[in-house]
């Protein structure tokens, strides 16, 4: 809903750019209200941003987290598939390690990373790697997508890993994890 406000040009500015205003701000810089019935040049419309307006995706991942990650994508990558079945425990133990991080955050780890998306691309074209990534990233993009977590953060994800994310909007309304991660490998 628009409301009418009427802001001085200095806070209008400040709001705009705060760094350069030399002036200290009130804390409410919007003056007064608008009577309905006021002259037109005095007055312009303004529509109050909202978090939502603003998609944003900060990607919460720690220096032990990351570690892990990199650790779990590297091996998957370069270990022949039965070289990972002698290493089966310690992938589920670094799995463990990354209870609580959501899957989001997991894959915007990976794919933020060039070397990582590397990897990923070697675990994707081997099925079984392929099969044994997706029964463990599975749970959490749905746990996410049913709480609606992963769409509100979805425009930013994309942006911050450098796809559309129309595309992944998609896939995850139909909750298809294989094509939602397989666009990511593959842009």
């Amino acid at each position: 809903m628009k409301k009418q406000f009427t802001l001085s040009i200095t806070a209008l500015f400040a709001l705009i750019n705060p760094l350069f205003c030399e002036e200290v701000l009130p804390e409410n810089p919007i003056v007064e209200e608008v009577p309905k019935k006021v002259d037109e040049t005095l007055t312009a419309n303004v529509e109050l941003p909202t978090a939502a307006a603003v998609p944003e995706f900060v990607l919460s991942v720690d220096q032990k987290k990351g570690a892990v990650i990199e650790e779990l994508i590297t091996t998957m990558g370069t270990s022949s598939v039965l070289g990972l079945g002698f290493k089966k425990n310690h992938l589920r133990s670094l799995g463990k390690q990354l209870d609580g991080l959501g899957a989001l955050h997991f894959l915007g780890y990976i794919f933020s990373r060039a070397d990582l998306k590397k990897h990923m691309v070697a675990i994707h074209t081997s099925p079984l790697k392929w099969g044994g990534f997706m029964d463990g990233i599975k749970p959490g993009l749905t746990r996410e997508a049913n709480s609606k977590e992963l769409f509100e953060k979805l425009p930013g994800f994309a942006t911050m890993v450098k796809v559309d994310h129309e595309p992944l909007k998609q896939m995850a309304e139909k909750q298809d994890w294989e094509g939602f991660v397989a666009f990511l490998v593959k842009n």
